[in-house]
């Protein structure tokens, strides 16, 4: 297996699907020497037990900013354990209800233009202001700032996907000096604590190892926030909206149902998924399907791969809108599985919804520009409405 040398870090490859099929039936733990080297883990089945695996498989060495660890996501029991609590409750479907509340005016105002227009590019009318907007608001910051907080995302996704680090780190400054004023500010002007993230987590006993609360720790984790809690939305955006421009049956029917509209999200995404891997270090000699891993070693957890795997999901390259999703790998698996998923569901819910509410149909209208690996979504979507 050693040998076999994997192609899917190429940043000009712009559908995984094959090589993943490939792999998983040839060589489901490859390595590849992109993103300084490691091990992909591509089956459905061995990337779940590897997440269920924190003590071999870890996160921790996920950390890019040393002086500001972006919380829960870049830690691993016990550390991670309290500050997932902490977070957990303002993610439940109650909160969903009222955030839904929040964001739907959002939606409408971004929507209504373009669709009373009749055209418009709607990943950069829409989907690109929509989920930054959505997180601003869920963290009751000033909706006014949104501009400049999607300037700094985008610019740390695509530096580092260039190799550009020096702009990558003024860009992770830039928005740090904004998360460090903001928690200032929310320390000085506290909202409910029982409604309010950043007030709670300023009020909890949440400790480093040294036994302190840290100010660092939840400026990491707002950080996090405002950057991964919005940019897999936008790409998932972009891949609902064009699947459903290019597949008229399943938006005439998401328009006679729209009560599948939810599950029809979680199987468009699984069959084309925005987030195609993450990694992990590992910190002991493992073996994974026969190939002996060291520690040291990275292995990168191919999303992608394991929601076409056929193992799992018959007519795993077949997207059907009423199959069952529970195992979906979307929003990943274990305990670093997104905390943040039930905002992006409640996001891509109410535009969806409120797309097909105001459009009789719609359909390219022009070239899509598509996010190669490892962002898979659309960066361009000319769009014609028929209302």
């Amino acid at each position: 297996m050693s040998n076999y040398k994997s192609d899917l870090h190429n940043p000009d490859l712009k559908n995984p699907a094959l090589e993943f099929e490939e792999l998983r039936s040839k060589c489901p733990v490859s390595h590849t020497d992109g993103f300084g080297g490691g091990w992909n883990i591509s089956r459905h089945e061995d990337i779940v037990k590897t997440t269920l695996d924190p003590g071999t498989f870890s996160n921790a060495g996920a950390i890019r900013y040393p002086h500001m660890p972006r919380f829960p996501f870049e830690a691993d029991p016990p550390l991670h354990t309290p500050y997932r609590k902490v977070m957990q409750e303002f993610f439940t479907a109650k909160k969903m209800i009222t955030f839904a509340d929040k964001v739907r005016p959002i939606a409408i105002e971004l929507l209504e233009p373009i669709v009373n227009r009749g055209y418009g590019d709607i990943a950069k009318e829409v989907h690109y202001p929509m989920p930054v907007r959505g997180i601003i608001a869920f963290l009751n910051l000033p909706d006014k700032d949104w501009p400049r907080i999607m300037h700094w995302a985008e610019e740390l996704y695509y530096s580092a996907a260039e190799g550009d680090f020096a702009r990558r780190n003024a860009a992770a400054e830039e928005l740090e000096e904004y998360c460090r004023a903001a928690v200032a500010d929310r320390r000085e002007n506290m909202l409910d604590p029982k409604e309010d993230l950043l007030s709670k987590m300023l009020h909890s006993s949440m400790e480093d190892d040294s036994g302190t609360v840290t100010e660092n720790l939840i400026v990491g984790t707002l950080h996090l926030l405002l950057t991964a809690g919005h940019e897999s939305t936008t790409s998932s955006l972009g891949i609902i909206v064009n699947y459903l421009a290019t597949h008229p049956e399943d938006r005439k029917r998401l328009q006679e149902e729209p009560e599948l509209i939810p599950n029809a999200i979680e199987e468009i995404l699984r069959y084309e998924s925005p987030v195609q891997f993450h990694p992990r270090y590992v910190t002991k000699d493992t073996v994974i399907q026969g190939q002996e891993i060291k520690a040291g070693e990275k292995v990168f957890l191919q999303w992608g791969s394991g929601n076409r795997d056929e193992e799992v999901f018959p007519d795993a390259d077949q997207c059907i809108i009423d199959r069952d999703t529970k195992k979906s790998l979307v929003f990943g698996s274990g305990i670093h599985k997104c905390i943040g998923a039930p905002i992006a569901r409640t996001q891509l819910r109410v535009v969806i919804e409120e797309l097909l509410k105001r459009t009789g149909s719609f359909q390219l209208n022009g070239e899509i520009q598509r996010i190669g690996y490892t962002r898979y979504g659309v960066s361009s979507l000319p769009i014609l409405f028929d209302k």
